[in-house]
């Protein structure tokens, strides 16, 4: 960071030894805020910039990055997951642009889709850029090229990106990314002298290389820290307090009636709002409804405590035969005591069958992956009996 600061001070010594006249303050400006366009530009058509990146979409991730890492000796980015767009991500950074390396994340990928007709992989898209994002997706709509979303979302670099509709675009489909630097250049080049172009440009390079690579780390951040709150149950302040008196609780019968009122105790019902639903990408929304996914975060509940209800009966029923019992406490018990299950509403894969909004189809598995993306609910596989038992906890 010391060093990005560093590069700033000299830019701005060039400029004004360069007789950049007043422009200072409002040129980094444009580093914190959107530069208007019309103070820059001639037009208001697209001005696209370099090419930020070709995607390519492969069906073994670390595969493929091990392969231009070790055949080609190319330098390779860490994993980083987007959740918001569905996909791995692995960059593989050229001299004068970047590789990106796709892999599906989640079952509505669209990878995966791509994938299955490719399944060797292949080029996936494009990736330009440009200076004002919004402003492009208004002239692209008036020439009549279709965005596939209406807003833009942010991409791997945290920056605002759009695709353009391949059907539009000679078949290839095009991604926009807004990437802040370019602003500034062009507000800048259009104010020095001829002269002091190329010191200007030599330090812009060396300031946007930092700065992506501050966005890089910042995204491996931001991986780190959505693992970590998956990795982290939720606790409620009410539950801890509960059980914390629970447990100095010393007459035998307190311990009885704070067991009753946990397993009572109602499976939480957090409702998604309209603005969290259309705050996912179209991919992941496809046609579910607020209605709909509502509905299923009833059911789940309602799953929950049917679980809660078998679990007690299974502790506490002195009448079971002994190989149902047995079964049963593998099955139930243990999993209820399972790091991260343990003091929680849960429900199993198998409970999906008699579902009616959450079944084991296309329409149940995209809700369960909007409910995981809201945190409403995580996934936890563990191994009972030889077999792989897929747990969903309420969140």
């Amino acid at each position: 960071m010391a060093r990005l600061g560093g590069l700033t001070v000299q830019i701005t010594s060039r400029l004004r030894q360069a007789g950049a006249k007043g422009c200072t303050k409002e040129l980094w400006a444009g580093l914190h805020q959107k530069a208007d366009p019309s103070a820059f530009k001639a037009t208001s058509e697209v001005q696209v910039g370099r090419l930020n990146h070709v995607a390519i979409a492969v069906p073994d991730l670390q595969q493929a990055a091990e392969r231009y890492r070790t055949v080609l000796g190319a330098k390779v980015s860490d994993v980083q997951e987007v959740p918001e767009h569905g996909v791995s991500v692995v960059f593989v950074e050229l001299a004068n642009t970047k590789l990106e390396l796709l892999h599906p994340l989640g079952d509505n990928s669209p990878i995966s889709k791509f994938l299955q007709k490719n399944p060797s992989g292949g080029l996936h898209h494009l990736c330009l850029e440009v200076a004002d994002i919004k402003a492009s997706m208004s002239h692209i709509a008036s020439t009549g090229v279709r965005c596939l979303d209406s807003k833009p979302k942010i991409g791997a670099h945290g920056n605002p990106v759009v695709f353009l509709h391949p059907k539009d675009n000679d078949g290839v489909l095009t991604e926009l990314e807004q990437v802040p630097i370019k602003e500034l250049k062009d507000l800048t080049l259009l104010r020095i002298d001829d002269s002091a172009k190329h010191l200007f440009q030599k330090d812009l390079t060396a300031l946007q290389a930092n700065v992506r690579a501050l966005e890089q780390k910042l995204q491996e951040i931001r991986t780190l820290v959505r693992r970590e709150k998956e990795a982290i149950p939720k606790v409620q302040a009410d539950g801890a307090a509960k059980e914390n008196r629970c447990s100095n609780a010393e007459p035998a019968g307190e311990h009885a009636d704070c067991g009753a009122d946990k397993r009572k105790r109602s499976a939480p019902r957090r409702y998604i709002t309209q603005d969290e639903l259309a705050s996912l990408s179209s991919y992941m929304r496809q046609r579910l409804t607020l209605e709909k996914v509502n509905a299923a975060v009833d059911e789940a509940a309602a799953h929950a405590e049917a679980m809660a209800k078998l679990l007690a009966g299974v502790r506490n029923s002195a009448k079971m035969p002994a190989a149902e019992r047995k079964r049963g406490q593998m099955l139930l018990v243990n999993v209820a005591s399972k790091e991260g299950v343990k003091g929680r509403h849960w429900f199993m894969e198998g409970d999906l069958k008699n579902g009616t909004t959450l079944k084991m189809d296309k329409t149940g598995k995209s809700i369960l992956t909007v409910l995981r993306h809201l945190g409403r609910m995580q996934e936890a596989r563990f191994t009972l009996e030889g077999t792989v038992q897929l747990v969903y906890i309420l969140q």
